[in-house]
């Protein structure tokens, strides 16, 4: 007999589903956009941004296409992990003086946060984070590592960014 698993997901509220969809309907809008005036251009002879990026591609080793997509799939999906850390502090920023992304080795990312009370029960939601966020795909691909640090070590961390906490 098999043992269910169980696979954690993070959830977000509807209106960011909503503001994803439109960020995504505005993006593609643009680059319908885009792409009908270079073609436009590109028939009387002028170029392009979009129409020198279309020839590259055309003209580029099929092996330096496929591993410039997968260099840039992969920073993607670094900044995505960075916006979905970033959405859980900004979740818990009352329970947060500091947050930042630090300088890591071999494709860790880590995060140092100052917490305003560093009694367990304010780490508590980061620990549940973390735990969650193992057991997907995602963090089996791309671990992470959420660290406490003490306010008077702040000038120890090899901050990359200080992580904005929205209101």
């Amino acid at each position: 007999m098999k043992a269910a698993t169980h696979k954690p997901e993070l959830k977000f509220k509807g209106e960011d589903v909503v503001q994803v969809l439109d960020l995504l309907h505005s993006f593609f809008s643009h680059a319908a956009q885009s792409a009908k005036f270079s073609q436009q251009l590109h028939e009387i002879g002028a170029s392009t941004e979009l129409a020198e990026f279309v020839k590259k591609v055309i003209d580029q080793d099929p092996l330096d296409l496929v591993a410039d997509n997968y260099n840039r799939n992969l920073e993607m999906i670094k900044q995505t992990i960075d916006v979905i850390v970033q959405k859980l502090f900004s979740t818990h920023k009352e329970n947060i003086k500091k947050a930042y992304r630090v300088q890591s080795e071999g494709g860790l990312s880590v995060y140092d946060v100052i917490l305003k009370d560093r009694s367990l029960e304010s780490r508590a939601p980061f620990f549940d984070f973390q735990d969650d966020y193992e057991k997907t795909e995602l963090g089996k691909q791309f671990p992470l590592i959420i660290r406490f640090t003490r306010e008077a070590n702040q000038d120890k961390i090899q901050m990359i960014k200080e992580i904005e906490l929205s209101h």
